[in-house]
C-alpha cells in the first residue's frame, strides 16, 4: 500500500514528517512530491521518501490514492492528470469562497442560524442595498491574496460613513461611488452583514476549528483555537504562538452556561457544515478549516471556511487522523 503525499513545497514539512513516520507504522509506504515533479508522459513521479529520519529522493510510479493540498490548484495541467488517474483527498476545484459559504448554508435547516449574509459586489449599488437591509456591513477582497482592507460602513445622518482601522470618513452618495471604485480598482470584493465578535467584556474573538476526517471516514473536530486582541501581553493568534485553552478562554470570559452552550453547538455547527460542503461540492473530503465569530450573548456566526487549514501545534492529532483515514481510502481501493 502507497499514499502520495503531494504539496507545493519543495521540502516536506513538520506535519509531512509526522504523516510519513506514522504511515510506516502501519505498514503504508509513503512518498512526498510535488506537482511540478510528474512526468505525465511516463506516469512516474521523482518525490521523497523517509528512511531512518532522512528523506531520501526516489522515482516512483505515481500512487492511486494522493492526499493533494487545494493550493496546487495552480498547477493545472498536472491536477488535471492526477483527478484522472487517481483517487485524490480534495478534487481541487470547487473551492469555498465566502460567496459560496453563504450560498452552501443560507437554505440548510439548521446552518441557516448561523450564516452570514453575503453576496459579491458587482457595483457600489450592492453595497447600498445591503445597508439598506443590514444597516451595517463589511466589503473586503474576494481573493485572500489580494487583500489589504476591511471597510465597515453604514448610513448615519443622510451621509455614507466608512471605517477603515478606526479612521472615519463621511461621503455623500455621489462621493461614494468615486470612492469606492478606487478603494476596489475593479478587483473582485464581496459585502458581507456586520456581525460584531466579541467577548462580554469587550474583547474581539474570532475562532477558528480544524475538522478532519478519522478511520472511520467520519468527521470530527480536531482542534478549536482562539484568536482574540485586547490588553493582553500574550495575544493569542489563530496559527501563531500556541493559543490558551479554547474551553478556557470561554469560562473566563462567559457565564459558565453560556460557555458549555457555545462549545456544544461549535462542535456540532462543524460537523454539520463540513458535511454539507461535501455535498455542496460533490466529493468526499478530508479537512477542512471553519470560522466562527461570537456575539457577547454567545450567539455563534460563521463568516469564512478554508479548504486547506493550518496545522500549527496539532501535528501529532491531524497526522493520527491523516494516516487512519488513509487506510480507509486503500481498503476501499482493494
Amino acid at each position: 500500500m502507497i499514499i502520495g503525499y503531494v504539496r507545493n513545497q519543495k521540502r516536506p514539512g513538520k506535519l509531512a514528517k509526522k504523516v510519513a513516520e506514522l504511515c510506516k507504522e502501519k505498514g503504508i509506504d509513503f512518498i512526498y512530491f510535488t506537482p511540478k515533479s510528474i512526468n505525465r508522459k511516463t506516469g512516474k513521479v521523482k518525490g521523497k521518501t523517509l528512511l531512518s529520519n532522512t528523506w531520501n529522493t526516489v522515482v516512483a510510479d505515481i500512487p492511486k490514492v494522493i492526499d493533494i493540498s487545494p493550493l496546487c490548484i495552480k498547477h493545472r495541467k498536472q491536477v488535471a492528470y492526477l483527478q484522472e488517474h487517481c483517487v485524490l483527498t480534495d478534487p481541487v476545484d470547487n473551492l469555498l469562497t465566502k460567496e459560496n459559504i453563504y450560498e452552501l448554508s443560507e437554505d440548510h435547516e439548521s446552518l441557516h442560524s448561523i450564516s452570514v449574509p453575503t453576496k459579491r459586489i458587482n457595483s457600489y449599488k450592492d453595497v447600498l442595498d445591503f445597508i439598506r437591509d443590514y444597516h451595517t456591513v463589511n466589503i473586503q477582497s474576494f481573493y485572500r491574496k489580494d487583500f489589504t482592507k476591511d471597510y465597515l460602513i453604514y448610513y448615519e445622518d443622510r451621509e455614507i460613513v466608512v471605517s477603515i482601522d478606526g479612521e472615519i470618513s463621511k461621503y455623500s452618495l455621489g462621493d461614494f461611488e468615486e470612492w469606492f471604485k478606487e478603494a476596489t480598482d475593479k478587483k473582485p470584493y464581496i459585502v458581507q452583514k456586520f456581525f460584531e465578535s466579541k467577548t462580554t467584556s469587550n474583547i474581539p474573538l474570532h475562532s477558528r476549528v480544524n475538522v478532519d476526517k478519522n478511520e472511520d471516514s467520519e468527521w470530527s473536530v480536531t482542534k478549536v483555537f482562539t484568536h482574540y486582541t485586547g490588553d493582553y501581553d500574550d495575544i493569542a493568534r489563530l496559527e501563531g504562538d500556541k493559543p490558551q485553552s479554547y474551553d478556557e478562554f470561554l469560562y473566563e470570559h462567559y457565564d459558565r452556561n453560556i460557555a458549555d452552550d457555545i462549545i456544544k453547538q461549535i462542535d456540532s455547527y462543524s460537523i454539520e457544515f463540513a458535511k454539507q460542503v461535501e455535498v455542496y461540492r460533490n466529493h468526499k473530503l478530508m479537512t477542512i478549516g471553519i470560522d466562527f465569530g461570537v456575539t457577547p450573548e454567545g450567539i455563534l456566526f460563521i463568516y469564512d471556511a478554508n479548504n486547506s487549514p493550518g496545522t500549527a501545534h496539532i501535528e501529532e492529532e491531524v497526522a493520527t487522523k491523516a494516516v487512519g483515514y488513509y487506510q480507509h481510502l486503500l481498503a476501499s481501493q482493494q
